[in-house]
């Protein structure tokens, strides 16, 4: 593929000039955050420089495998290192730095690269680009325009980015240059059967448990039009992002006959404290359900001429 260029020249330069790095990834860490910020901290080491990577909380149990992951260490650890630069992946505002933030705001060179909107004032070299699926794109390009050599390890690193935040490219954002990085990291080597297997499929058994309880509670409102789970705070911690994005965004089909009246209703999550889950369950299916009716009522005339709805899709 064609080496992808998008990063400015003063910015790499900034890059190459400054050591004694900072990497610190957002709260409630993803894949994509994780993933970029152990990819850029391989290919700071091997520009000769120091770079110690923290995270504000825990890691998920399902990025444990990942290579160079022992390396990364609590906000604390900070305390007391004398910084030249921080840098920043996958983070659009201060307050998703959690307590990093006041060790990061205080470095005196500091980069972002991120593909969320945002205006990059927390950084004086920014590359923010809301096209972008995915941070790990970026910093794989990062790799490319300094001509650093790709290893193994490195490619698991930014798979589990990219592949985290484009829903294992099942999404819109997915580019064609998406594969061509992923035909890249593929060539470098790295066991893509294992690394899929450890991020998509495999459970703990306590988030076994936690995705049993959600699935449980599911519940269908206008005629099979709208869903809704409800998770308990106690089992939030138990499902990742990434596996709550997956279970809680399947929605149910219309069974309209036309496909210009197909309507598809997002089921809705509402993370309850356990002690207030009662109080609140029947207020939040009443507000779900009364939405759901006022948009499928716009086609209430047209459904009435409906004798044989199609089959839904799950």
């Amino acid at each position: 593929m064609n080496k992808m260029k998008m990063y400015d020249p003063a910015l790499l330069s900034a890059l190459k000039n400054a050591d004694n790095f900072m990497l610190c990834a957002h709260i409630n860490p993803d894949g994509d955050a994780i993933g970029s910020m152990l990819a850029l901290g391989r290919l700071l080491r091997k520009m000769g420089k120091t770079a110690l990577m923290v995270c504000p909380d825990p890691i998920p149990t399902h990025l444990m495998w990942l290579p160079d992951i022992g390396l990364i260490r609590p906000v604390e650890a900070l305390e007391g290192v004398p910084l030249g630069a921080a840098f920043c992946v996958d983070v659009s505002e201060p307050k998703r730095l959690g307590s990093a933030w006041e060790y990061y705001r205080q470095a005196p060179v500091r980069f972002v690269v991120d593909h969320h909107p945002g205006t990059g004032e927390l950084a004086h070299y920014a590359l923010i680009d809301p096209q972008m699926p995915a941070a790990g794109q970026m910093v794989f390009a990062l790799w490319q325009e300094l001509g650093m050599a790709l290893d193994s390890e490195a490619a698991a690193q930014l798979y589990a980015a990219i592949s985290t935040d484009t829903g294992n490219f099942c999404f819109n954002s997915v580019q064609p240059e998406t594969f061509g990085c992923m035909e890249e990291l593929l060539r470098v080597g790295f066991d893509l059967s294992e690394a899929s297997r450890r991020l998509f499929l495999v459970r703990t058994r306590g988030g076994a448990q936690a995705l049993g309880r959600v699935l449980s509670s599911l519940k269908f409102f206008a005629g099979g039009r709208a869903t809704c789970m409800l998770a308990p705070d106690e089992d939030a911690p138990a499902l990742s992002a990434a596996r709550a994005r997956q279970i809680l965004l399947k929605r149910a089909d219309a069974l309209w006959q036309r496909p210009e009246l197909t309507l598809k209703v997002p089921a809705q999550v509402l993370r309850l404290k356990a002690s207030a889950l009662n109080e609140l369950r029947r207020t939040a299916w009443q507000a779900l359900l009364e939405e759901s009716l006022k948009v499928c009522g716009t086609h209430a005339a047209a459904d009435k001429q409906q004798t044989q709805p199609r089959r839904a899709r799950f």
